[in-house]
Order: C-alpha cells, then sequence, then structure tokens
C-alpha cells in the first residue's frame, strides 16, 4: 500500500463535513469517528510538535544523569550487577519514532478500521515520517555513545519495511547487532515487551 504523503486535505474535507451535520441530520452510519480528530491534530498541531520535542529534550537531560549515575536504570528486570553494562536506550516505534497518520487517514477515508490486512502493506511500503524531536534526541544518545534499541509490537515480517522506513529518515541501526526487535521474532517474544528488551 503507498499512500501519498499527508493526506490532510481528505481529512480536513472529512472533518468539515462532519462539523458542518446538522445534529438532526445525523444518520447511525455517520457517526462522529474520533480518529479524525487525532489525526488532524498530530498532524497540524504546534502543541503536538512542541510537546513532543519538549519531551525528547526533557530525555536528552535524564539520559546525561543517567550516564553520570552508574546505579540507574530503567529496566528493573536487569537484576543485579548491571552497572558495568554499555548503556543502551530502548524506544518503542510506533507513534514514538516514526508518526503513522498517514495510514490513519487512510483509514478514515476508505472508511475502515485497523486490520493486519492494510496495515502491513503500510510498514512494508516505510512511510511514516518522523515523530518530532525523536530523531535529534537518537543523534544525542548515539554521540554520548549508547546503543539504540526499537522495541515494537509490530510483528515480526514488518521488519525490513520497519528497517527501511527508519534508515530511509536518517534513524541509525547498528547493523552488528539485531536492534530492531520486534513481536515474534523468537518463540517467546510476544506483545510483552520486557521478553526482547536487551539485558
Amino acid at each position: 500500500m503507498k499512500l501519498g504523503k499527508r493526506a490532510l486535505g481528505t481529512v480536513f474535507a472529512l472533518a468539515a463535513s462532519t462539523a458542518i451535520v446538522s445534529t438532526t441530520a445525523v444518520k447511525a452510519d455517520e457517526a462522529a469517528n474520533d480518529l479524525i480528530n487525532a489525526t488532524v491534530w498530530t498532524q497540524t498541531a504546534v502543541e503536538f510538535k512542541a510537546s513532543s520535542m519538549a519531551a525528547f529534550k526533557l530525555a536528552e537531560i535524564m539520559l546525561d544523569r543517567a550516564l553520570a549515575n552508574k546505579d540507574w536504570t530503567a529496566a528493573l528486570e536487569q537484576g543485579d550487577n548491571y552497572q558495568g553494562k554499555p548503556p543502551a536506550v530502548i524506544l518503542d516505534v510506533d507513534e514514538t519514532v516514526l508518526d503513522n497518520t498517514e495510514y490513519e487517514a487512510w483509514l478514515i477515508k476508505a472508511k475502515k478500521n485497523y486490520s493486519s490486512k492494510t496495515w502491513m502493506p503500510f510498514v512494508d511500503a516505510a512511510q511514516s515520517d518522523p515523530i518530532p524531536g525523536s530523531k535529534e534526541f537518537i543523534n544525542y544518545a548515539k554521540s554520548k555513545g549508547v546503543e539504540i534499541f526499537y522495541v515494537s509490537n509490530r510483528k515480526a515480517p514488518g521488519e525490513a519495511g520497519t528497517r527501511k522506513n527508519l534508515k530511509d529518515l536518517g534513524y541509525p541501526i547498528n547493523e552488528k547487532i539485531d536492534t530492531v526487535l520486534l513481536r515474534g521474532e523468537r518463540e517467546n517474544w510476544g506483545s510483552e515487551k520486557g521478553t526482547r528488551r536487551p539485558m
């Protein structure tokens, strides 16, 4: 599935038509779609961009604090004696690093709900945009010698598309070790991400 970049015109038209419809004229099959508001807001609101960038700037500050204190860990499942291990940042992919609102705009236009049958072709098309501030944070972490792991509940067959999308946008991926860890990639890697976090 190849979608055009930012289907905003369609989303705005849908939002406008939803707003104009009289409450007395709304039919049961034309119920409000909260995905419209969420998609338009994420794609256009300066508040979304500012909040995202601020969160990643705060992450830089917290990373510096963590690097200065070897006893700091966010992965409590590491147990004892983790202080000598190399530092790593573990990030989700969808809506943390990659913005998938293009897929959501397509769902709205097509009047469909999420489905693996439409999601996987979108993943394979590798056309998600970056979440504001994410690449800058990741590059900052890399500059400090921190390894980046992308742990996602995307299914294992989507790894090639996920890697391509990240690389095309300039996100660093370590080719010497597996740093893109997807659901089902190994037998015990279900939806619980803790099983995939590097120890």
